[in-house]
């Protein structure tokens, strides 16, 4: 009768240093994708929602004011625009407004110079806004930039300048490489976006 052999320590331990090894290397690969794709997620929704804006702009002369969004707060992207008695926007210009984004934070939203509006419909009368911005901010849930990223501001800094005055700000996207910088749209484009690999923490 032969007797059974068991593994022994050292074959053991060598499994466990390639167990580990495989795991140092997946682990930071699997974390950077979920960031990345997070990240994704949230400059689509974000050009879902300024696509919304733009059909808004063409029927009223302007953008959403902020004044339009009621019962929200002012920072937050109204789901509801109350003109005339109507919501004009869910699901007129878009099915569903995204409540947050892919770190699940809410997407804010500040517009301005604010005037009334050029429609032709008399119950339309309200205020809209000349300028718009929307931004996610990043991965930190935080409005800021990473000092990684050489020129990004935070997303309110941004938003501040373009609604006062567009002509101002710096023309193009400024292009970040880090999970953690807000994600910025201002009335017909990025004005911050990730561009190529980015890093996180």
């Amino acid at each position: 009768m032969r007797k059974q052999r068991g593994f022994t320590l050292i074959e053991l331990l060598i499994v466990v240093a390639i167990i580990g090894i495989i795991a140092a290397i997946a682990i930071p690969n699997l974390l950077d994708a979920i960031e990345r794709s997070r990240q994704k997620r949230s400059t689509a929704e974000i050009k879902t929602m300024a696509t919304a804006a733009q059909s808004f702009s063409v029927d009223f002369g302007g953008y959403m004011s902020s004044n339009l969004a009621a019962a929200i707060p002012a920072t937050l992207w109204p789901t509801i625009v109350n003109i005339g008695g109507q919501t004009v926007v869910v699901p007129d210009l878009i099915q569903k407004v995204p409540e947050t984004d892919g770190w699940k934070t809410a997407y804010q939203y500040q517009a301005g110079v604010d005037q009334p509006t050029l429609s032709t419909d008399p119950n339309a009368m309200a205020v809209i806004a000349q300028h718009f911005c929307i931004w996610s901010e990043g991965a930190d849930r935080a409005n800021s930039a990473s000092a990684l990223d050489l020129g990004a501001a935070a997303g309110s800094a941004i938003a501040g300048q373009w609604c006062a005055s567009p002509q101002g700000a710096a023309l193009g996207t400024l292009q970040t490489h880090h999970y953690d910088t807000d994600i910025v749209w201002g009335d017909s484009s990025f004005l911050q976006a990730p561009e190529g690999k980015q890093s996180g923490g």
